[in-house]
């Protein structure tokens, strides 16, 4: 394997660029949807849902079945679909085709950010302070959510409110992303060693234990209105007397900074002993 101590500065900047720039191609499909292709609620609701039920599929049908070994491979595809979905929606001329950008979008969350979490296990396996390097991997993500609609605002005001150049523009940061996870080298298994992992992969039934679906439910407290907001929270904003597109992406900074504030704490504060509570509150 690489090195497994500390996640490089690289290494985060890479993430960070990922989930921002997927974040932001979510929350963009409803300007486009409302402004561009004049398209209403239903079709924003059902655009987002293809999104992410792509995004679950590729979850639970590839990432959650690689072998560590082909985790960086992984990245690097999901960055190239990412950048693929960013394209065909900045230029999709209809709502079919709009679908299949989100969907490509789609697939790229549901295979890059679990490739991207493993892949930073596996790279801080042996750190004296993993637990406080996975929180700065995850206040890293946060920061990536607030510092992305900011920049997405920057951009709508010079194209003068249009939605379409944020995706094209965005498209750059699916590429930075592949330079730096290039260069992780991870160890291959033999055939043998490999064979037997994805036997133990296969023969795992993670719902049949009750600390994963007390997890799962506590991940949808979180996932389901998350997913609300990046959905319609755009368009809502827009439906509101002056409020442009590149207004209701600042909306999403306030939503983000905050989400941002709590992660510096819980990374702050690690290791946490009583997680129960934080959960709860």
């Amino acid at each position: 394997m690489a090195a497994r101590s500390r996640l490089n500065p690289a290494f985060l900047g890479a993430t960070a660029s990922f989930r921002g720039t997927q974040n932001m191609a979510l929350t963009t499909i409803a300007l486009l949807l409302r402004d561009d292709l004049h398209s209403g609620a239903a079709a924003i609701g059902l655009v987002s849902a293809l999104a992410g039920a792509t995004t679950v599929l590729a979850n639970l049908g590839i990432a959650a079945r690689l072998h560590p070994s082909r985790l960086r491979d992984a990245v690097i595809v999901a960055a190239l679909l990412l950048l693929g979905g960013l394209v065909v929606l900045g230029l999709a001329p209809n709502l079919l085709v709009a679908s299949l950008g989100a969907a490509l979008v789609g697939v790229a969350g549901g295979l890059g950010m679990p490739s991207l979490t493993s892949l930073g296990q596996v790279l801080t396996a042996s750190a004296p302070d993993r637990e406080r390097q996975l929180a700065i991997f995850t206040l890293v993500l946060s920061a990536s959510l607030a510092i992305a609609p900011l920049i997405e605002s920057g951009i709508l005001l010079l194209a003068h409110q249009n939605v379409r150049w944020p995706l094209l523009l965005f498209g750059v940061f699916p590429l930075v992303v592949v330079g730096p996870i290039a260069t992780i080298h991870l160890e291959r298994t033999s055939a043998a060693d490999h064979a037997a992992d994805r036997r133990a992969i296969a023969e795992v039934r993670p719902f049949a234990e009750p600390a994963v679906r007390h997890a799962l439910v506590a991940q949808l407290m979180y996932a389901l209105p998350f997913a609300a907001v990046t959905a319609f929270g755009a368009a809502i904003a827009r439906s509101l007397p002056d409020v442009s597109a590149s207004t209701a992406q600042y909306g999403f900074t306030a939503f983000f900074v905050t989400s941002l504030t709590s992660r510096a704490l819980v990374a702050a504060r690690s290791p946490i002993a009583n997680k129960a509570r934080i959960l709860v509150v």
